[in-house]
């Protein structure tokens, strides 16, 4: 089963009285993909927030349900809740008295007895979690002597320590500088590709997911919830619908960046420009490299809607749907790998 989590006309918002209730959204139905970062997107005031700690169970919803591994999640305790689901939110522990193992080893308190103490197996697993993130130096230093960016890597090890499949992030990189996001999201797909972490991760940063998740979800007040790969999304307009505005992606070389090889082992994409700018997008974003050489052995050619890959000149596969030629090209690199 690719889905860890299964949302089924999940109604979010708060309940006044008995009686009355403020819907923040339609009825949402998606899935989150197991060991895989999905962003969760939309304008200010759309519910990321509040959809984001339903999931968590901190708020209830009004109606429908969340499967976690087709078990009902309104049925789990609190403790096994904790066992499954860690959230990591803006706001970080600042108590001048605390270490960062201190916080990370908070990490471990649904697994400990009504004491709460920790035996070498719990500190072991707060090592390992601290190492991961690449804090260990830091362990006895106190939080108020850390930047933003190392508290963020601390609250991500404390998360670690939980050692729950699912990780939930509300707004993480919302006080960092460009290189400290840079790291926090590099340090996230390591999560998902080594420790095969289920990670959702709640942001106003547009390019920044663009850049690094594998799925998005986009939401809108009044909007249907819909969900796809970044580059589907944006060519199919819908986007610039749900923020209400074009002009984000009315140059292709915009959010890109990309850099030309000479390589004949990369893509050489041709096409419709815009269309093939993001094709180029969701190839780098999987680790392809880009050729610009017309000669290069692997072309994708865009005609309308239809994708066709070429190997060596020859028609390997057409496809219309843009996640199916990424599903595709990575069966082809397996089978021509083995």
């Amino acid at each position: 089963m690719n889905s860890l989590i299964d949302i089924k006309a999940l109604e979010i918002g708060y309940r006044l009285s008995k009686s009355k209730t403020v819907s923040l959204l339609p009825p949402v139905n998606l899935q989150l993909k197991r060991a895989a970062i999905t962003g969760l997107i939309g304008v200010n005031g759309s519910g990321k927030s509040t959809l984001l700690r339903t999931l968590a169970g901190v708020l209830i919803p009004l109606s429908g349900e969340m499967l976690f591994d087709n078990f009902n999640a309104s049925h789990l305790k609190l403790k096994d809740r904790a066992r499954l689901i860690s959230v990591v939110l803006t706001e970080t522990i600042d108590d001048p008295y605390l270490k960062v193992i201190d916080v990370v080893a908070m990490g471990r308190y649904p697994y400990t007895g009504f004491l709460g103490k920790l035996d070498k197996a719990d500190f072991e697993i707060c090592y390992h979690a601290m190492e991961s993130t690449g804090i260990m130096q830091l362990s006895q230093r106190r939080l108020n002597q850390l930047s933003d960016g190392e508290k963020q890597k601390v609250m991500i090890a404390k998360a670690l320590a939980q050692d729950t499949p699912l990780i939930l992030l509300d707004e993480p990189a919302a006080y960092l500088d460009y290189p400290s996001k840079i790291e926090l999201m590099l340090l996230l797909k390591k999560l998902t590709i080594e420790q095969h972490k289920t990670i959702l991760i709640s942001s106003h940063d547009l390019e920044m997911l663009l850049r690094t998740v594998d799925d998005l979800w986009l939401i809108g007040r009044d909007l249907p919830a819909i969900q796809g790969i970044p580059e589907q999304l944006v060519i199919d307009g819908l986007i610039s619908q749900y923020f209400g505005t074009d002009a984000i992606f009315q140059e292709s070389g915009h959010l890109s960046n990309l850099g030309e090889s000479d390589s004949s082992e990369g893509f050489y994409v041709a096409g419709d420009g815009f269309r093939a700018h993001w094709v180029r997008h969701a190839l780098i974003r999987t680790g392809r490299l880009i050729s610009y050489k017309l000669s290069s052995k692997n072309q994708i050619i865009i005609e309308g809607s239809n994708f066709e890959y070429r190997m060596n000149g020859d028609v390997v596969f057409k496809t219309s749907i843009f996640e199916e030629l990424l599903i595709k090209l990575s069966e082809n690199e397996k089978l021509f790998n083995t």
